[in-house]
């Protein structure tokens, strides 16, 4: 699967610098002034993963190929984007291609950095980011329902249900809510998936703290550390300074580090593996000879479409499928031992694939 997660926000609150650590190189120009970012930057981090880990080791391999994300630095947004102020255009374009939408906030408190706004109000910024996207997808969505209209006398029957969600879905739009507000099934989705709505897409929020806020709240006193009106599980704290500097460490001397900011892993980690749970994905293993490889999926896929994520042929020549939980692997000590104990299990072109799984796919030649 080809994931990508857009990086977006305001000007000068950690987007690049960010974007940089989670490829642990210079990627991005990082520099104190706006649209700093023109040409979005691009690059693939790899999902941390400890079963990857115990994988490789309980089957005695020499290789791993961990799940790949594509993260996209995208330019810095500025209220009036949706009509084209500042890059606005150019952001909205490059955000339309990603899969989800990272929003990153400030809440570090560095005079020597130029800001948009008077103090830290990462609430604010949320709010700016948001209408914007929200905007935008008014736009496109009044402009899909003047061209339904021709359709619609001409007797087009999908079109007739264009019509029925579009009009939902601008009521919330209308009222600052975003799209995936809005209760619509998988059928109904759909219908209005070549529209690319922004405001669809998965949402996470990244707070860039202080570093002395790294174990409490970024906002001020008596502030609940999330912004409202999205869900706690969708917001992170880190201190993009912080990431930056342990980026440039080797293991021994991150480890040291983390231990003085009384912290078990970089916060990379956990934004990672976020970003990899916004897109409801799951992760299955294949194993050769060579090497244990991580494969990211969406969650409740069938046999034959997993196959199909590793090549197209595995699934028109999908046979059958042998799957063993990994704690069943690790219990047993070994695929031989687990299959010998009844642990692998048979699985049809449309059973499911969990999450954790080891996947071993019998295909015609």
């Amino acid at each position: 699967m080809s994931l990508s997660i857009g990086i977006v926000g305001l000007a000068n609150v950690g987007k690049s610098t960010l974007f940089n650590a989670l490829l642990r190189e210079s990627a991005a120009e990082v520099s104190n002034y706006p649209f700093c970012t023109i040409e979005p930057n691009v690059g693939i981090v790899k999902v941390p993963d400890s079963r990857l880990n115990q994988l490789q080791k309980i089957l005695k391999l020499p290789k791993k190929i961990p799940a790949p994300i594509k993260f996209i630095d995208i330019a810095g947004l500025v209220k009036g984007a949706h009509k084209g102020a500042g890059l606005g255009n150019q952001f909205l374009a490059n955000i339309r291609e990603t899969d989800a939408i990272i929003i990153v906030l400030r809440a570090f408190s560095d005079p020597n950095i130029a800001s948009p706004l008077n103090s830290i109000q990462p609430e604010e910024e949320y709010g700016t980011v948001k209408t914007e996207l929200i905007l935008k997808d008014l736009e496109t969505v009044e402009k899909k329902l003047l061209s339904l209209a021709k359709d619609i006398k001409a007797g087009d029957k999908l079109a007739r249900e264009q019509l029925d969600i579009l009009r939902r879905v601008k009521k919330f739009l209308n009222d600052n809510q975003l799209a995936q507000q809005v209760s619509l099934d998988q059928d109904e989705l759909a219908i209005i998936k070549d529209l690319n709505l922004l405001t669809l897409k998965p949402i996470l929020a990244v707070l860039n703290c202080d570093e002395k806020d790294l174990t409490k709240s970024c906002l001020p006193a008596g502030r609940p550390p999330f912004i409202s009106h999205l869900p706690e599980e969708r917001q992170i704290e880190i201190s993009v300074k912080i990431e930056a500097e342990l980026a440039e460490l080797n293991q021994p001397d991150q480890k040291e580090y983390l231990a003085t900011l009384g912290l078990t892993e970089p916060g990379l980690n956990r934004l990672i593996r976020a970003s990899f749970h916004l897109l409801n994905l799951i992760s299955f293993y294949t194993f050769t000879r060579e090497l244990v490889q991580a494969w990211p999926a969406p969650a409740r896929i069938s046999a034959q479409n997993a196959a199909g994520l590793i090549h197209s042929d595995f699934a028109k020549k999908f046979i059958t499928a042998e799957a063993v939980d990994f704690s069943d692997l690790i219990s047993a000590g070994s695929w031989e031992k687990a299959k010998s104990s009844g642990l692998v299990k048979k699985v049809g072109k449309n059973g499911q694939i969990t999450d954790g799984q080891i996947v071993f796919f019998k295909h015609g030649k």
